[in-house]
């Protein structure tokens, strides 16, 4: 998978190259480092972290929220039912209690002791911040999902100076999916037999397929391939991807 993903990439990057129009990857072309190019190593790696970090977090949280729901009906219906009031805190606390990115590494800049522990200079350090998210200390009943849960402050964003940038854009793109599954498909329920999850979990807790059946809902417009390549055919027209302080106008669809 991870080699397909690096030659589509690849392949990408070259096609806009040639071509090029606004957005991210043309961004990171025409990046300067020290008056050169970055190299190619160093822009799809930026681009894997994009993703890994804007879109595959995304939809493992959604992924793991939506088989819970499957296997709580009751907490679905209410969920669906009480949205207004419930929908916030809900992804608050399936973020808790999945945390999708469950951890990161750091280097120890200095020699220094913590409880009693020793870390030397030049050491890895494995953050877990999963293991954070289930500290009784800090959350009540943590191996529990409480859909209305108060005061959770969780860190499934991470902390500090490192902290998720994007985390108002995640939040805001879950509830999105998650609502348009309730009221498309509310009787959806996942097949656990077809259910694949990642080899490892390292990085991203996520999963590779998660079946379900449903009831189909009347069309309500244009399917997933030309609503993307109209949204796309937009951006590229109105060169959405431009800076906000190029491109202050509202865009049109």
């Amino acid at each position: 998978m991870h080699r397909q993903m690096g030659i589509d990439l690849i392949t990408h990057m070259n096609e806009i190259r040639e071509n090029p129009r606004p957005g991210i990857v043309n961004g990171l072309l025409q990046a300067r480092i020290d008056g050169e190019p970055a190299p190619d190593l160093e822009i799809l790696g930026n681009l894997g972290l994009v993703i890994g970090g804007g879109f595959d977090t995304t939809t493992a949280l959604t992924a793991h929220s939506l088989e819970w729901l499957s296997e709580h009906p009751d907490e679905r219906k209410l969920l669906s039912r009480q949205r207004d009031t419930l929908l916030n805190p809900a992804t608050e606390e399936f973020l808790r209690y999945f945390t999708p990115a469950p951890g990161d590494g750091r280097t120890i800049s200095a020699d220094v002791e913590v409880e009693g522990t020793q870390f030397k200079e030049g050491e890895r350090l494995w953050i877990s911040w999963a293991m954070a998210n289930r500290d009784p200390a800090v959350f009540d009943e943590p191996n529990r999902i409480i859909l209305d849960r108060k005061g959770n402050r969780h860190f499934s964003f991470g902390i500090g100076v490192h902290r998720c940038v994007g985390s108002n854009v995640a939040r805001t793109v879950f509830k999105a999916m998650l609502t348009a599954v309730l009221d498309r498909m509310p009787d959806y329920r996942c097949v656990p037999e077809g259910t694949v999850h990642y080899d490892t979990i390292g990085v991203i807790q996520g999963m590779r397929h998660l079946p379900a059946t449903f009831t189909p809902g009347p069309r309500l417009g244009p399917g997933l391939d030309e609503t993307l390549a109209k949204l796309q055919r937009i951006c590229d027209e109105q060169q959405c991807a431009r800076p906000i302080t190029e491109h202050k106008d509202a865009v049109v669809i």
